[in-house]
């Protein structure tokens, strides 16, 4: 039951939701069965209501409703000075030459996870009459915003989680989004004299603004302005990671359960770990004896390593840059890519009404049409705001040759992956953490449950061990027969234990035999209940080569 803290009127509740998040879908839906209500408005203009119901009505499908923008220039106007004017002209437009002006088009995500989204899709079942309320604007001011995490919700009531974070609400901006509230406000008085009980559904940031305006019966600060005509658009599901809420993974499992009638309360947790056993399910089909060895052990390690980076970053639910950093570091370079691959699958597509809509390919703020047209977009239910962090990771060339549709075939040896975080704060991380490397066994050994911080140059990995080798003795200028030097993988597989042996500093003496692994073995024994390898004497120890 919703409270008075969010009822306007005796016959209007407000609904502050976060847009994009599924926990709050999941909060809607249980609001909209529990109670009765005879309307619905939502913070959309009437132009859109009536693709977007049909869109809805084609879930789980997933689309995009745009609305293209009129294309706005830069004007220059002469100064007074006329003895100036050919210098200010060439001035300006070698300033504006360089830049390619692209034309803004608004959407509005047609997404299971979006609260707005989720509560047409019901009022839509329920036969309950839907009111498209918003501001027909002609070039849209999206504003997104710092949230806090949403998952409790699940724990608190909504008028609660309002009431927290309502000291932390900035007023909203002059211009635009205030006419947006004014309008918005006003449209409720009249629609509370046809209808009993009215709901509506609207942004965590707006809610108390249109509440202020509701109660002080402003004036209309703007007119509706001509606007095009909106069309639907289905999305290359290789993108779909850059417009939904959550990830396709999990957004694909919130229709899972709708489907199934499975329990879908803790699903933003719980997702995660059914992501991780598809990923290392596909990890260990793809790469086959090549698989590294992902152990019980191993991914309880993997979930602590996640919870301390959501700790660090002060969130409760991790994003996609703490899960791939965490299979970095845990799993290796391989599995990471692999578990990035599978969370950009949606995989809850059904049959596609005919005629089957256009498909655009979706980026970080820009699209390309069907057309080939690349415009900037801009989402009419702004939710958490992004922050895009870059993560290198190497990938095994035969893998990339076995899955040329695959994220990994699109990149090169070394490549940069971009991950998203959600609300993360943009921070370089520390040192300490960048150089954190995972103690890892050989195959079929138990690894280290701990993260060991290693110095740069070691080998992480027994298969490491030459190729840092050989970068080194490059960049160090050897002689071509010390490059060369025969070195077996299998040399540094000690046990378990990771390999705290530096190849190069023996390379020097311009070897060109393989190194004993005897010799080195023997040292690395147990002494007196204590490891040889965790003092520095091996260190100043002499290897026969």
């Amino acid at each position: 039951m919703l409270s008075n803290f969010l009822q306007l009127s005796e016959r209007i509740w407000t609904l502050p939701v976060i847009h994009g998040s599924g926990d709050f879908a999941i909060e809607v839906r249980r609001v909209m069965l529990a109670q009765e209500f005879d309307c619905l408005a939502v913070p959309l203009p009437p132009s859109f209501q009536e693709d977007v119901e049909l869109a809805v009505a084609e879930l789980p499908n997933l689309a995009l409703v745009v609305q293209p923008e009129p294309m706005s220039f830069q004007s220059w106007q002469p100064e007074n000075s006329e003895s100036d004017d050919e210098d200010a002209a060439d001035e300006f437009a070698s300033q504006s030459g360089g830049q390619q002006e692209l034309k803004g088009c608004s959407y509005v995500p047609i997404d299971p996870c979006q609260p707005v989204i989720a509560a047409l899709r019901i009022a839509l079942q329920e036969r309950m009459p839907r009111a498209f309320i918003d501001l027909e604007t002609a070039n849209f001011v999206s504003l997104a915003a710092f949230y806090p995490d949403p998952y409790p919700v699940k724990q608190v009531s909504i008028d609660r989680f309002a009431a927290a974070l309502l000291p932390t609400v900035p007023r909203i901006p002059e211009g635009q989004p205030e006419a947006r509230v004014v309008w918005m406000a006003n449209r409720l008085h009249e629609l509370e004299e046809r209808h009993q009980r009215i709901l509506f559904v609207c942004s965590m940031m707006d809610w108390p603004w249109v509440k202020d305006a509701y109660h002080d019966c402003r004036v209309d600060l703007a007119e509706e302005e001509d606007v095009e005509p909106t069309e639907a658009y289905a999305n290359d599901p290789q993108t779909h990671l850059f417009w939904l809420g959550e990830l396709p993974f999990i957004t694909g499992l919130y229709e899972q359960a709708r489907q199934s009638l499975d329990d879908d309360e803790n699903l933003s947790i719980d997702g995660v770990k059914t992501l991780l056993l598809a990923a290392r399910d596909r990890y260990r089909h793809e790469l086959k004896s090549r698989a590294r060895k992902i152990t019980p052990k191993m991914l309880r390690t993997f979930l602590h390593y996640v919870r301390n980076l959501c700790l660090i970053e002060r969130r409760m639910t991790p994003d996609l840059y703490s899960l791939i950093l965490a299979a970095k570091q845990i799993a290796g370079d391989q599995f990471a890519i692999t578990l990035a691959e599978v969370a950009r699958e949606y995989g809850q597509e059904s049959e596609v009404r005919e005629p089957r809509p256009p498909v655009l390919r979706m980026t970080n703020g820009v699209a390309q049409l069907p057309d080939g047209d690349v415009v900037h977009m801009k989402s009419r239910l702004p939710g958490q705001a992004l922050v895009w962090r870059s993560l290198e990771a190497r990938i095994e060339t035969e893998a990339a040759e076995d899955r040329p549709g695959s994220v990994a075939a699109a990149l090169e040896s070394i490549s940069s992956v971009l991950m998203a975080g959600r609300g993360c704060r943009d921070r370089e991380l520390s040192d300490a953490r960048q150089r954190c490397r995972t103690g890892n066994a050989r195959s079929g050994s138990r690894p280290h449950g701990k993260v060991l911080d290693q110095p740069e140059g070691w080998a992480r990995h027994s298969r490491d061990a030459a190729e840092l080798a050989h970068g080194r003795a490059v960049r160090e200028g050897l002689p071509a027969d010390a490059r060369d030097a025969r070195l077996r993988a299998d040399v540094f597989r000690f046990a378990g234990r990771p390999a705290r042996l530096s190849v190069a500093d023996h390379l020097d003496g311009r070897a060109s035999r393989r190194i004993d692994a005897g010799s080195v073995r023997d040292r690395l024994r147990p002494r007196d209940g204590r490891p040889w390898h965790w003092s520095r004497e091996l260190w100043r120890c002499d290897v026969s080569v």
